[in-house]
């Protein structure tokens, strides 16, 4: 991703860099920011998780890294299964050792 040569207007160079150097490490992941915002999407595909999971350590580290705080206390994992199969299980997420809340699509 390439930076734009001009930023707007009263914003420092390191906010600007934050916003864009923050991004996916797998081909099945994508992260969406908005605002303070930030949302991570993975498929998942034959029950692996690894690049879900992995992608998710990225962020924890990426924000430590640059000083900012996840709270994981408003942090919600949204599981959408679109397979006719039988229930899987998913692992359950932890950030900084705390479990994720993960919450219905209904």
């Amino acid at each position: 991703m390439r930076l734009p040569k001009a930023r707007p207007p009263n914003t420092h160079r390191y906010a600007r860099t934050c916003s864009y150097d923050c991004t996916a490490t797998s081909s099945s992941t994508i992260i969406v920011k908005f605002a303070d915002d930030t949302v991570v999407m993975s498929l998942i595909s034959d029950n692996d998780e690894r690049a879900y999971l992995e992608e998710i350590k990225h962020l924890e580290n990426w924000c430590q890294e640059n000083n900012l705080l996840l709270s994981i206390s408003k942090t919600k994992e949204l599981i959408v299964d679109c397979s006719k199969k039988q229930e899987r299980h998913y692992q359950p997420v932890r950030i900084s050792g705390t479990t994720v809340e993960r919450v219905d699509s209904s």
